[in-house]
């Protein structure tokens, strides 16, 4: 080992004062995580896929409620007495607040539930 060498080490070991002291010297900029290109193609991706569904779910949604027929009445028909309509309006939930029917619609798409089974 050469001089030069003993002489980094033993300044690594004990630096001067005034290189620990100095409120000039640049202070070290912060570790910034980095992300791959890759991954964060990725993500946004995934992030622009889960808004269009969201909003596909909230259109047809939407247009469910708009359509001026009572899903209720659809189901049984015309000649269905008003006990049968309440009943059915309970199963499928349309005396809910509107929020709350949306967030089972979308929970039940996202299990896979897609309707009445025949």
């Amino acid at each position: 080992m050469g001089d030069s060498d003993r002489n980094a080490q033993a300044w690594i070991a004990n630096p001067p004062a005034a290189v620990l002291h100095n409120p000039d010297a640049p202070k070290p900029s912060p570790i910034k995580p980095t992300c791959s290109p890759h991954l964060r193609s990725a993500l946004t991706a995934l992030a622009s896929l889960a808004l269009t569904l969201l909003g596909l779910l909230a259109i047809t949604f939407v247009i469910g409620r708009v359509v001026p027929v009572d899903p209720a009445l659809a189901v049984l028909g015309d000649r269905a007495s008003e006990a049968q309509l309440a009943r059915v309006r309970e199963e499928l939930g349309l005396n809910l607040p509107l929020p709350v029917q949306f967030a089972r619609y979308v929970a039940k798409t996202v299990q896979g539930d897609l309707g009445l089974r025949c």
